[in-house]
């Protein structure tokens, strides 16, 4: 029992139609169509969510009736109103749920949670990026001197990446690439969090969810539940799950990281196909997670996700390969390839494209066609890739 969701403003109604309604029948005025009653229904919508969460959080349901009131729960999660302090702590607590359909609503209900109490970002005018876009001509899509810029440079030393962690960046894959926005448009670009913008407040939604999660006794368990195989060769990479932990590391912040680090580091390790979806879906949370971190956070990230990395291509088998292939893919997509060089380094060496045996040969080359695929700013590993192999190839 899942609707899809329970409304809690009223309906707008276009210019003219009450007008319309009072003059053709008579109704309208006072309690009619045009009257607000948006205060009135956010008591009622209140009073339902509370009396659900005390009737779940009794756990004196049947198995059938509590699916259903969890149901009814996650529908009421709508982009005006922000779950209470009470009904998120239920949503966490689900997570750990004997029940795997209470779980998997678990994730969706506090990944739009995670939306709705996000981080405000760090947004500057596109001006700031490149001063001349209102002024630029744009002859055709592509490459253009006026998106040099934004290719993946390759030959930029340490300090000259750390300056530009600093600058304004695009995550949007088309911008820049047909043409520019124009000025009536207003777009922004986006900036790194500086650190101080994760403090977290105790009694706030995002102080719960930072609590639980730095809880390690919660976090064991939540990795324990997300690595159990349901049905044999019927376990797939789920994107639910690997959202819920985007939005949560960049909600939450650098400080989540380490908790999951051990639980990573085991999983990879593991033979067991289950244990590998659950630390592909990790690790991706981590990396897409990570996007608007500062440079030291993102450098203490990288230098034990590298390790991790080269472990899962060193051990990669045709059960696990396209939950990888998931990861690598999801990971890469939507983020500025400069802030992703470590990952781009680490795959496209001769080392790794050749000289592995075909199998290996063949899980890199779609690993590194995931990354590159459709990405117009990363033609400088697109040549690299291809002269490597055509030296191997000859």
């Amino acid at each position: 029992y899942n609707m899809y969701t329970l409304p809690l403003s009223d309906p707008e109604l276009p210019p003219g139609v009450s007008e319309l309604v009072r003059r053709y029948t008579g109704l309208g005025g006072e309690g009619g169509l045009g009257h607000n009653t948006s205060l009135r229904s956010q008591v009622h919508y209140q009073e339902l969510e509370s009396r659900l969460v005390q009737l779940v959080g009794s756990k004196t349901l049947h198995w059938r009736h509590q699916e259903m009131a969890v149901g009814m729960l996650l529908s009421m999660i709508t982009y005006d109103h922000t779950p209470s302090l009470p009904t998120t702590s239920l949503w966490l607590s689900l997570l750990l749920s004997d029940q795997r359909t209470i779980r998997l609503m678990a994730y969706q209900a506090l990944e739009g949670i995670l939306k709705l109490s996000k981080l405000p970002s760090v947004k500057v005018p596109i001006t700031d990026m490149v001063p001349e876009c209102y002024n630029v001509q744009v002859n055709k899509p592509g490459m253009r001197q006026d998106n040099l810029f934004m290719q993946y440079q390759g030959n930029m030393e340490q300090a000259e990446v750390e300056t530009y962690w600093k600058k304004p960046f695009i995550v949007k894959s088309y911008m820049g690439y047909f043409g520019w926005p124009g000025k009536e448009e207003k777009v922004t670009v986006r900036k790194i969090h500086p650190v101080e913008h994760f403090t977290i407040q105790p009694d706030s939604v995002r102080g719960l969810i930072s609590e639980f999660f730095m809880d390690e006794t919660r976090v064991k368990q939540f990795v324990e539940f997300n690595s159990l195989e349901h049905e044999k060769g019927a376990d797939f990479f789920s994107t639910d799950r690997g959202l819920f932990l985007s939005f949560l590391l960049e909600n939450i912040g650098p400080g989540l990281a380490a908790v999951f680090q051990p639980h990573i580091e085991k999983l990879v390790g593991s033979p067991e196909e289950s244990q590998q979806r659950a630390a592909a879906e990790m690790v991706y949370g981590l990396v897409r997670g990570s996007r608007f971190w500062d440079w030291r956070s993102s450098g203490q990230l990288w230098g034990w996700l590298l390790p991790v990395f080269q472990q899962v291509l060193n051990n990669v088998t045709a059960e696990t390969q396209s939950d990888w292939d998931f990861c690598f893919s999801g990971a890469s997509n939507k983020a500025d390839p400069n802030r992703l060089r470590a990952l781009y380094e680490l795959l496209i060496t001769p080392e790794n494209l050749v000289s592995q045996g075909a199998f290996k040969e063949s899980s890199y080359l779609l690993f590194v066609a995931k990354c590159l695929s459709m990405n117009w700013r990363v033609r400088e590993l697109y040549c690299r890739t291809y002269n490597i192999l055509r030296e191997h190839w000859a």
